[in-house]
Formats: structure tokens, sequence, C-alpha cells
């Protein structure tokens, strides 16, 4: 048996000099055979993709084992790097032994090259095939570095990492669409959000706070938008003076990560997806609502004077942006006290909220604001909104004894992973989608 500790992955033995001896090992993409004595055999780790040339010359009657073997299965092969002209990748590895790991089954539910392009519903019911497929795995590579990227800076700014219970006594936000669990003798609630706890930990005396880690919301919707499991991103900052300090800091989060994204998957993304990734220019526009529903009507969307913006809005104002100001970012501010929650901080005009959305390329990614620290006007807040405060004591305790101004945003990572690469479904940069219908794999 080829000893397994000795595997090289496939990326780094793409790099060896000629005639280094090797072992790699993964799922057989494809196998042309040559007549008795020569077989060549396209092997992907999940690090990359190389040539397995197998002759009987130096296998002898080895190289008869391989009949047979499907598709899909998984082997180990040790050998011999070759430079060479003849392989796309200018690297072979001549075979001089091999273990069949695993035998996959003739035939798979999908197509997971990008030959057939299977529905999405279907590839879904088949996930971990669907993401053999190189175009689909990249997603999940650049979500998955997105958020090391995203740690790294949030550490280089004395945030710490914060991990909130997903178990509730009543709903996170005062919200109906949430999912009701039983424990034991009574109702909980699945969290919406972990905004009560990051504001308890900045109560608590941490300088900033942030979280990624699962959200719940019971929405009963069919959009390309919305699942109701996901991952939710959430940052808090203490010793703000407004809430354009969390703007600038948003700004900077995500030109950092973008840029590092750009550097390590600008040419794949650019190979897979025809996308050339843009690094974004800082300070990123703002538009206050007012502004907005104007670039709204001039698209042929009327909305109410209170009224948030529709998905139609918010494709019409990241096209105004785009043109006018070259860039796919774009915060949208005052946002109207009505269509925003109690603990949003408001300014001289009450009518308002210090709040903002931020959109990318036309779809909101982020909503973040400067929360109201202040005991006496939150209680106010809370009774303007028609909630009994006394569902919410354990939050409003929080600001009874000291607490510093702060804000901070949520968003989800699929979501701007989604818009990254002009997918059509957030289900796509989901590994394992929840909504409505769907409950397995």
């Amino acid at each position: 048996m080829i000893d397994m500790a000795e595997r090289k992955r496939i990326s780094e033995v793409l790099k060896m000099a000629d005639k280094e001896k090797t072992v790699i090992s993964g799922f057989i993409r494809n196998i042309r055979n040559k007549g008795k004595n020569l077989k060549f055999i396209i092997v992907n780790d999940g690090s990359g993709e190389t040539q397995v040339t197998c002759l009987r010359n130096i296998m002898n009657e080895r190289i008869d084992d391989l009949n047979g073997i499907s598709i899909n299965s998984v082997l180990i092969f040790s050998g011999t790097v070759q430079k060479t002209e003849l392989s796309n990748l200018g690297t072979e590895i001549l075979c001089e032994d091999f273990d069949v790991l695993s035998v996959s089954e003739a035939g798979l539910p999908i197509d997971s090259s990008d030959k057939i392009e299977s529905s999405l519903e279907k590839r879904l019911n088949w996930r971990f095939l669907d993401l053999r497929n190189e175009k689909k795995k990249i997603i999940f590579k650049i979500y998955s570095d997105f958020l090391k990227y995203s740690r790294t800076f949030f550490d280089s700014n004395n945030l710490t990492e914060i991990i909130s219970s997903k178990i509730m006594g009543s709903a996170s936000e005062g919200g109906s669409e949430v999912f009701t669990i039983d424990y034991f003798d009574r109702k909980a609630y699945l969290s919406q959000s972990p905004q009560f706890y990051k504001q308890m930990a900045i109560s608590s005396g941490f300088e900033g706070v942030f979280e990624i880690g699962p959200a719940f919301r019971a929405e009963p919707s069919f959009t390309s938008r919305h699942t109701t499991e996901f991952t939710s991103l959430d940052i808090e900052i203490a010793y703000i003076s407004s809430e354009e300090d969390i703007m600038k800091f948003e700004e900077k989060w995500l030109q950092y990560a973008l840029k590092n994204i750009k550097e390590k998957y600008g040419e794949i993304i650019k190979e897979l997806y025809n996308i050339e990734i843009t690094v974004p220019e800082i300070p990123f526009p703002r538009i206050n609502m007012k502004k907005a529903h104007e670039i709204a009507a001039e698209a042929g969307i009327i909305l109410n004077e209170n009224q948030d913006l529709n998905s139609d809005g918010e494709k019409a104002l990241g096209e105004y942006v785009k043109k006018e100001f070259g860039n796919d970012f774009v915060f949208l501010t005052d946002f109207p006290a009505a269509v925003r929650p109690f603990y949003h901080m408001r300014p001289e005009d009450k009518s308002k909220t210090k709040s903002f959305d931020l959109i990318y390329k036309g779809v909101e990614i982020t909503t973040g604001a400067q929360r109201e620290h202040r005991y006496d006007i939150l209680m106010k807040q809370i009774e303007e909104k028609g909630i009994n405060p006394e569902t919410l004591n354990e939050y409003t305790n929080y600001f009874r004894f000291g607490c510093p101004p702060h804000g901070g945003f949520g968003m989800s990572p699929a979501r701007l992973v989604t818009m990254l690469l002009n997918l059509e479904n957030i289900r796509e940069a989901t590994m394992v989608p929840r909504d409505v219908k769907r409950l397995e794999p």
C-alpha cells in the first residue's frame, strides 16, 4: 500500500522540479486509453488538477488493473514528476504504482461539469456532486478567504470575536418572523440576529466586537436573495461620534478584503466567471433617502415619502451611482424612523434615524446605525413603537448602569459573494441552503 503520509497536494506538485518522486491522490476526472500500453488519467484533489501518465514499460502488468476504473473513483498514485510541453499544465506524473481508495458507481445523477447544466434544485439535491465542479467550489473558497481577511482586519482594529446564543427567550428584534421551538416546559425562539448580545458586550466594556454565525428568519420568501437560515457577520464598535464612523470602518474593511480577494482569485474569477474584480475606491458615495427617492422617481419608481427603497429602487440607485461615481458601492442614509427599529439613534429631526444601508451593485447588503445608548430616550422610543417595555427588560438593563456611544452593522457574506460573482441566486453561495421548502440535504 502507498503511504498516504507521503501525499503532496497537486498544487504543490505542479511547482516541483523534474524527476522528483511524489505521491498524489484525488478524484479521477477523465481516462483516455491509448491502446493497451498507455493511459492518460486526469486527477483532481481540490487544490488542483494534473495528468497521470501510465506506461506498460514502467508499470508492467499493473497497468491492466486500471481497466474498468470508473470516473469519480478516488485513487492514490506514486511516481515521478515530468516536465513536458505536451501537458497544458507543463507537468505530468509518470505512474509507478497506485491503489484504489474508493470506487464510484458509473453514471452520476447530475453532470458536475459545465457541459450539461442541471437545474439549481436538482444540483442542490446532489450538492456534494455539484461542488466537485471547480466553478462551484471556488465560490466557497472565496467565501472562506473573505471571512479570513475580515477576521484579520477586525483583529487589527481591536475587535473581539464573540459567540452568542442562538436560542432566546424572546424574539431578538421584536419581529414576527421568528422560528419558535420547544424548550423543555416553555417556548423559545431561534435568534434572528446577535444585535442585543453585541450591545450587551459593549455595555460590558468591550471596545468593539464582531460575530460570524448563523441567524434564522421565518420569512415565507421565494426570492433569489433570501434563505431562512443564513450566516450573519455583525460588528459593534464603542466610542463613536456618529454613524459616519461606522461607515468609514466598513468601507475600509471591504476595500481591504476585496483587494486580497482580487490578488488571490482575480485571474481564476476572470477565467471561470468572465468578471474583472474591482477594488472599490473610498470613500464610498453617500446618498440620503430624499435624493434616492428622486433617483427612483426618474426611473419611473414612485415611492411614498417614508417608504424604504424596494428592490427596483435599489437597482436604480446602484445604476445611478455606477454612472455618476464609477463605484459599485453606495451608502444610503437618513432612513425614516418609521421603517427602522426602536434602538436606532435619531438626530435632531426625530422623524429620521442615524442609520444607513450599504448598496452593492444595486442590492442592499448591510444595515447599520448608531444605537441609542441613553436609557431614558431608548425607553421613549420603545413606547413610540408600541412595544411593551417589560418584554425588553433584559435588553434595556444593559443601559441602566452606563454605556458608551456605539454603533454597528450586520450583513450576509453570502449575499456579498453572490453579488461579487454575479450569481443568480444566493443559494449558489450557501453551502447547504434552507428555504421555505428545503430541509435536505
